[in-house]
Order: structure tokens, then sequence, then C-alpha cells
């Protein structure tokens, strides 16, 4: 392991440390500050872009108010005060880096809970740093202040990235890696994949108890949600069954969907890019009524583009658009619903062998039978209602339902016949996957004197109904192919849409939960928190009597942060998780529930006058009742029984801001060591499957802040998943271990309201896997490629 070590240390560490040497870092340094009056909540974002310092701002305040101009050389502070000159506001310091904006006649115990407050604020966030979260806590709470690892990917990193789907969003975040991304896609980045799978701190999702939420809200596996839809991605590691309910110890990937916002401001963009990408994509959102109590916005993004592998093409096309309001001085409402369906050409992976064997084969290369297009839609509907109930406290309602189709039409890698010779058997795959998803959320949070100081205190309930039936199936062995010299010209006959029904699944549960945030003394918070939950599985099969099960279970969660100084805060945490699991015993019963817990320790830091933050955290994460091979199995059968044991365990380093005007940085590293502790398959002391030894990765981009070529930027990023274990059998012994890959961007954005820009992925065109799977999902990874971009803002 010390070998990802240092292998980690150059990408990670060199250039967050050279930044800190800078000379230019001078503390609290004045620069150039130009801003017009204009209406309070465009200049705060306009700020914000100029000096990387976030704002937030409940949106009440902001309404109707008008900055004032600021001009000349001011330091953060000075300018934001000058701005607010007039309007009846004042800046208080969140204890990050950023502030929060309140009334000059109140009391600043109003806002010194670390940035959370009894109603929900609009965090304007630009730059690669954010300074406050809602995933973990349900309302908003300042990073600093989060007893957890919790990972931010805002917009101005994703599109410093290039990244197109979620998968590319989550490259820079630790210990995330996902699988089955569409990779194969064109630059554009649609991806050809109808169902993302990811992996966090070395735990995979589980089916339909996936990672992913839209705002706190359960989301189906199959729902691919597009960034379009999407305005920034909160990542929680370790467990997180506290609000999250039923989900894999990992952790939460929470899709923070996109709203309707006051000012007037929108943008136009497009992008041309290797192997045929062509994208086009726009939003436009702001006030309806003058006085900004009725907020609309629409956004659409449509993508056309091929792939390095012959024959995969597809196109995305995405719609979404969001309604707020203000329906009394103490009740508001926001809605979002978005669209989205996308076609391509599946199939074409491979098999490596279980001894590490790779086919030597071109990276264009199609190892399927070229069929008609897959297709899939999804759309779904988010709201949230919040009523004050008095000067303290607020009710908050959440609900959501999606409701989507996969269609797949394609070929499937089945078994190498005569490896050496290339010859591979396929079967047909015609089957469709209808989902819908149903999921609800209310809760009272408020705060409370107590021992002196505020403490703030949050009740709720939550409930989901999650469905998917399955039509149409697998034909095996319908074809050959030598993959060394390809014929294409193979019948394998039709493909249907009147498909025989097959099973359907349906898990659903309720819980109730309750979390306090205690302070008894100066700097030290208590975090208490419990939830019960009550799930239920059925699975009804065609001519069978359907098979129910049911199980409850309580999980714990005990943290504490202390601050060490102001800039400094220490943390500690014990979570608990709960997974019904779904594996069938030799009996006809489904096995016990998954449970588990995690330690986790670690220090978070707000470092140079609050323009970088960075985390540091160890944990150790154990699995119990994990399900395996019942040993009494023979050939062709698959029972389970739930004796499995897993221990994970490791540290994850990020550094995400602004150390210098113009420097953005975000540089993350994890190293992990996860064994099988306890198992039927003869891997005890083995790696979970797809389990990182390390992950690293590093963005930066640099813009000239004055001169004649002021607004021109350049950067570049690497990343290395370090090494994994794809799963065989009877152990997993095969150890994959891809190169670092490294992008370069080249952007400007001299002009007023416009932004050119030039994505190269993969300049060094390493050949490696994206996928490598002994069961027919390997593919070859992005070769070198490009990707231009225009974009007209307003």
């Amino acid at each position: 392991m010390s070998s990802y070590i240092l292998r980690g240390a150059s990408a990670v560490f060199a250039c967050s440390i050279a930044a800190v040497a800078l000379p230019a870092l001078a503390q609290g340094a004045a620069a150039m500050i130009d801003i017009p009056a204009q209406p309070l909540a465009r200049a705060l974002a306009e700020y914000s872009r100029s000096t990387g310092v976030l704002v937030a701002v409940d949106a009440s305040l902001a309404r109707g108010q008008t900055s004032a101009a600021v001009q000349g050389r001011h330091t953060a502070a000075e300018a934001l005060a000058r701005l607010l000159t007039g309007t009846g506001l004042r800046a208080v310091p969140d204890g990050a880096g950023g502030f929060t904006l309140a009334r000059l006649q109140a009391d600043a115990s109003e806002t010194d809970n670390g940035g959370s407050e009894g109603g929900l604020q609009e965090i304007l966030v630009t730059g690669y740093r954010a300074t406050q979260q809602r995933s973990v806590t349900k309302t908003p709470l300042a990073l600093k202040d989060t007893p957890q690892s919790v990972s931010v990917a805002t917009a101005d990193m994703i599109a410093d990235r290039g990244a197109q789907s979620l998968a590319e969003a989550m490259y820079f975040v630790p210990n995330v890696v996902a699988f089955n991304d569409g990779a194969t896609g064109g630059a554009g980045g649609g991806g050809n994949s109808l169902g993302v799978e990811y992996n966090i701190r070395g735990i995979y999702e589980s089916g339909q108890l996936n990672y992913r939420r839209v705002n706190g809200l359960r989301t189906h596996n199959r729902a691919s949600i597009d960034l379009a839809a999407l305005e920034r991605v909160e990542v929680v590691r370790g467990p997180a069954s506290m609000f999250g309910g039923a989900v894999p110890p990992g952790g939460i990937i929470n899709l923070i969907p996109k709203r309707a916002p006051e000012t007037l401001r929108g943008f136009v963009t497009a992008r041309v890019g290797s192997y045929d990408a062509r994208v086009i994509e726009g939003d436009i959102g702001g006030s309806l009524t003058g006085s900004g109590a009725v907020r609309g916005r629409i956004s659409g993004k449509y993508v056309d583009e091929g792939s390095w592998i012959d024959f995969r093409e597809g196109d995305l096309w995405v719609a979404t658009a969001a309604l707020g309001a203000d329906i009394t001085a103490t009740t508001s409402l926001d809605v979002t619903g978005s669209f989205q369906r996308r076609t391509f050409v599946e199939g074409g992976s491979f098999s490596i062998g279980a001894d590490g064997w790779v086919p030597d084969i071109p990276r264009s290369r199609f190892v399927g039978i070229p069929t008609p297009r897959s297709e899939g839609e999804v759309g779904w509907v988010d709201a949230e209602l919040r009523q004050d109930i008095g000067p303290d406290w607020s009710l908050t309602l959440r609900g959501r339902y999606e409701d989507g189709f996969n269609a797949q039409r394609a070929t499937e890698f089945a078994a190498y016949v005569d490896r050496e010779a290339g010859i591979v058997a396929f079967n047909k795959l015609n089957r469709r996957y209808s989902y819908d998803t149903l999921a609800g959320d209310a809760f009272v949070s408020g705060s409370i004197p107590l021992f002196g100081r505020t403490s703030d205190l949050l009740f709720g309930a939550d409930y989901f109904e999650n469905s998917e039936a399955v039509a149409g199936g697998r034909q095996n062995n319908v074809a050959r192919l030598n993959i060394f010299d390809p014929d294409y010209d193979v019948d394998i006959g039709t493909f249907t849409d009147d498909l025989p029904m097959g099973q359907q699944r349906t898990p659903s549960g309720w819980g109730v939960y309750g979390q306090a945030i205690v302070r008894p003394v100066d700097r030290l918070a208590l975090h208490l928190g419990g939830r019960y939950d009550w799930a239920r599985l059925s699975i009804q099969r065609p001519n069978a009597v359907a098979q129910k099960s049911s199980s409850q279970a309580f999980t714990a969660r005990l943290s504490a942060t202390y601050q060490l100084t102001d800039r400094v805060t220490a943390y500690s945490t014990f979570n608990e998780s709960f997974i019904p699991s779904s594996g069938t015993t030799r009996e006809g019963t489904l096995v016990d529930p998954e449970t588990g817990f995690q330690i986790e320790a670690g220090l978070k830091a707000s470092l140079i006058e609050n323009r970088l933050s960075a985390s540091i955290a160890a944990y150790r994460m154990v699995r119990r009742n994990v399900a395996t091979r019942d040993p009494r199995n023979g050939t062709g059968e698959f029972f389970v029984i739930a004796t499995g044991e897993q221990v994970h365990k490791g540290f994850e380093l990020e550094i995400t801001g602004e150390p210098v005007p113009g420097l953005q940085l975000v540089a993350s590293m994890a190293v992990q060591d996860a064994e099988v502790t306890r198992n039927n398959d003869g891997m005890v002391g083995t790696v979970p499957y797809d389990a990182q030894e390390f992950t690293g990765a590093l963005l930066a981009t640099y813009e000239l802040q004055s001169g004649p070529l002021k607004g021109l930027g350049f950067g570049g990023s690497v990343r290395d998943l370090g090494k994994y274990y794809p799963f065989t059998a009877p152990q997993n012994l095969l150890a994959y271990d891809p190169p670092a890959i490294v992008d370069l961007q080249l952007f400007y954005n001299g002009l007023k309201d416009w932004d050119f820009r030039l994505n190269v992925f993969n300049i060094l065109d390493e050949t490696y896997l994206a996928s490598a799977s002994i069961h027919g999902a390997s593919t070859f990874g992005r070769p070198r490629s490009a990707m231009f971009s225009a974009s007209r803002s307003f």
C-alpha cells in the first residue's frame, strides 16, 4: 500500500503545497473589484465569481433589493460591505470563509450556528469550494461543522472537467468510482449506458437500494438523471441510514435539482467534439412577477454523438422546468420537473480472463452483433414546501414521483468458445424494465435555548415505494463471432416490443427519525440521532405465489465536533447502517437484513484567509450479515445465507478552493484496506470485488487576472484509480491497475458574458479498461479526444 501513498502524494500534495507557498498569498489582500449597481441577488452572484467567497442568503432578504456599486481595490470583506450599503443588511462570517446575510438589527446570535438557520437559504456557489451542505443534516450546515465526510461537485468544477454525465462529475470525489458508466459515448458525454452503478468506500450499490437520492428522496437505480437537470451534487461518504433509510453503507450521492431563481439569468452553450459529438444546452430563469414572489425556470439539452467503438451511437434529450412561489410571507413552494429520453446502440463489451488476459483487439472493436437502438425514458417531479411555524421553527414537506422504462435490444457476451482463436458465443437480450418511484418526507426543524446556547432539533418521517417490472428476457447462444476478424453479417432474428411479463419487484418502507445538535460548552457540538425503519419487499413471478418479506431496524448516529481554533475543527462519529437483503435461501425465504457500523474521525480546516477548504478523515467500517453463497448449492443453484462479514478501513484527504485569485484547485486522495473476514466461498482474507485500494485526483485551472490577456485560462487534471479486484470465482485474486489519465483545459472568458473552452481528454492516449470484468462487461476507455464549447450567459 505504501506505493499508492507515494504515487498519490505527488499528484495530490504537490500542487496544493506549491500554491500555499506562493508569495502572492497575502493575507486579506486587496484586489480590483468592478461590480455595477444591480439587483442584489445578481450582484451577490457576481461578487462570488469575482472573489471566490460564498454568500448564503435567505431569498426573502434579497427580494426587491438593489446593491450599491463597488469599484476599486478592496478586500473581499470590504467589497461585500460596500455592496450592501443601503440594503439594511449586514454580512456575518460563517466560520468557513463565506458569509451569511442578516438584517442590521438582527442579533449576531441568530447566525452563530455554523451557517444553519431555520429557513432554507439560497447558497450561491462559485468556483470549486462550497461551504455548506444539507445532505447529512437535511437543513443547511457549514461543511466544517458537519461530522462526516462530505464532498460537493460544483457547477464550475463540472464545467472545467468537461463532465457531461454524473459519473464524470464524480471523478474528483475521493473513494467514489462509477462502473458501467457509459464512457463509450463521444466527447459529448451522453454515454451509452441505461444504468450506472457506483462504488463508495469499496462497497457496491445494491440494485434498487442504491446510493442516489434527489433532494434527499429515493430514485431508481435505472433512472440515470442527467446533469442538465441538476444544480450541484453532494456526496456523503460513510453510513447514511440516519436520513437515507435503507441504503448501502458506502454513503449517499444527493442530486440537488435546479430551482427557479429570483434574478433573471441564463445561458446558451454549444459543444462539438470528437466522434461526431454535438451538444446544445440552454437555461433561463427569473422572477415572473414584479415582487419576485413567483419565479420560473426552463432548461433543455440535446446530445447527438458517436463513439470510438464501432456502431455505437446515440442521442439524448433533456427538458427541465422549475417553479418557485412565496405563497404567503411564511410559506414557500419549489417544484421541479424533468423528462429525458436516450437512444443508443448497446452491447459491444467483452470478457477478460480470470488470469488477467485481455484480448488483443483495437479499442474501436465492437464485440457483438450490432442491433437496433436500445432506448430509455424517465420523467420525474420533485416538490418542496416550507412553512414557518414560529420565529425559530419550520415545517418542510418533500415529495417525489418518477416513472420510466429501459428497453434493451442487444447482444450479450456469453463465453469464449475458443479464447485463443477469438471465437465467442453471444446471447440475445430483448427485455424491458418499467419502473416507478414514490417518495415523501416531512420534518419539523428549529432551535431552543439549552445550556445558555442554541440547540438545533429535527424530527420527521419518510416513506418510499420503488417498483420494477421486467418483461422479455434472454435467448442464449444465438450467434458466434470471431472477435479478431469479425463478420457482423449474422441473423439473430428480430426484436419485438410485445414481450411476456416476467418478474415484478417492489421494495418499500418508511421510517421515523430525530436529531439534536446540542452545544453544551463553547466550541463543542454534539450530534445525537436515531432512526427506526420498517422495510418490505414483494417479488411476484409469473404463475407463482408472491414472495414477501419484512424487516425492521434501529440505527443510531453519535457525533461530536470541536473547534480547535477559529479555522480548524475536529470531529468524530459513530454511524450504523441497515440494508434489507433480497437473496433467497434454500428454504424459499429471503435472507436476514445486512447491518453494519462505522467509526470515523477527522479534521476540517479553512486555510489561507478561508480561501481553501481542507479535510482529512480516517474510518473503519464493518458490514455484517452479508449475503454469501450457500455451501450446499449444487450445479445451477444460487441460494444464499447471511453469514458474510467485511471490514473496510482507510483514510481520505480533500482540498478545494482558490488559494490565489484565479487559481482554482481540487485535490483528493483515498487509501483503503478492505478485507473479507467471513465467507462461505473461500474468500476470507481477500479483497471485496471492485474495491479500490487507492484513488487520487487533481484538477487545477488558472485564469489571468490582468493585462491584455485577462480572462485567458488554462489547466489540467489527473485521475488515478489505483488497483482494484474485479469479481472472479472462487476468490477475488485478479487485480487490475489502470494507468493515470491526464486531461487538459484551455478557456477564455475575457469577452463580457462569453466563455470559450477546449477540453482534451486522455492527452497521453493511454489504453486502459473503463471496466474490467470476466463476465462480459469489459470495455476500453476513452482514447485521446477533444471537445470545444462556446457559451453565452445573460
